[in-house]
Order: structure tokens, then sequence, then C-alpha cells
């Protein structure tokens, strides 16, 4: 197994990497360290080595798996950022505000009035891309500039409801 490897601070995705922990992650660097990473680690590389060889290549490409997820996603990413500078989502965050937490609701509810129609579901995502983008351009200041990982907690619980009505949206386009 590689040396680098072996030096991988536990639980740290983006040096596990060769990335700069940030929020504002290049996708196409992302993807080509993954696959180097996966070339360096696969099972396949290790079926003539000895079983803990095997064992060790196997929980190394798992992780290289759960890492890429990790950092694949905005909302995990951050989350990850936030990890690693010692802020707990769930003990830092505020509580979302009631106003919010209704205008969810009425999202809901627009998305299946919506079900069926191809238009008014493109206008329903064009509106929630519009809005999950300026988050996200939040926490590239509040993360990578300001580095104020508490700050970010209420972004990121905003953005976990906008990546669930996203999914919805994906499902509802599925059967249109």
């Amino acid at each position: 197994m590689n040396a680098a490897l072996q030096a991988v601070q536990p639980g740290n995705y983006y040096a596990l990497f060769g990335l700069r922990p940030a929020f504002a992650l290049d996708p196409a660097d992302l993807d080509r360290s993954f696959r180097k990473l996966q070339r360096e680690v696969h099972p396949d590389q290790f079926t003539d080595k000895p079983a803990a060889e095997r064992r060790q290549a196997l929980e190394w490409a798992s992780l290289a798996n759960e890492a890429y997820r990790t950092l694949k996603s905005p909302v995990e990413r951050a989350r990850h950022l936030m990890a690693l500078n010692a802020v707990d989502l769930e003990r830092a965050a505020p509580k979302l505000s009631p106003a919010f937490l209704m205008e969810q609701m009425e999202r809901r509810e627009a998305l299946e009035a919506a079900l069926g129609d191809a238009d008014a579901l493109e206008k329903t995502e064009t509106a929630l891309d519009a809005t999950m983008d300026q988050l996200h351009g939040r926490l590239i200041v509040l993360l990578d500039q300001q580095r104020n990982f508490a700050g970010a907690c209420e972004i990121v619980l905003r953005l976990q409801f906008y990546e669930r009505l996203r999914a919805e949206l994906d499902r509802a386009f599925e059967l249109v």
C-alpha cells in the first residue's frame, strides 16, 4: 500500500485526495483525484497479495468511495468542513425560523400541484436551482473566505431541506 496513503490524517477526506479543504471545489479535480486513488487501492490490484493486504485495499477503496460521495455533495462537503474545524452542526445550528419552515411547506405544495405538468416542474426546478446556487455562494463566503463555520450552520440546514425537495422534484420528472 502506498506510504502516502498511510500518512493521511484519518477522517480528512480532502487529504485523502490531496485537495485543499474548501467548500468551493472543482468537480473535475475531485473526479481526477478519485480515479487516481481508485487505481491505487482497487481490490482487483491486490488479488495475488496476502489476505491482510487485500483486506486493507478493500478498506481503502471503501473509504475512497465514502470520501468521494461526501465531497461531491455540497451539503455533505460543508458538514465535513465543519467537522474538520470542530463544529458539530446539530449542536451549533440555530432553530430554523417558522417563516422558513412555512416556505418549505408552500414549496412542497407547489411541487405537488405541478405533478404531471412538465412546464410547471421546470419552473419549480429553475427557482429551486437559483435558491440553492445562492446558498452555495453564501457557503463559499462563510466557509472559505470568512472561515465562519458556526455561521454556516443555518445555511447548511436550509440546504438539507432544499436537497430533499430537489430529490422529490427529480422523482416527479421521472413520472412526466
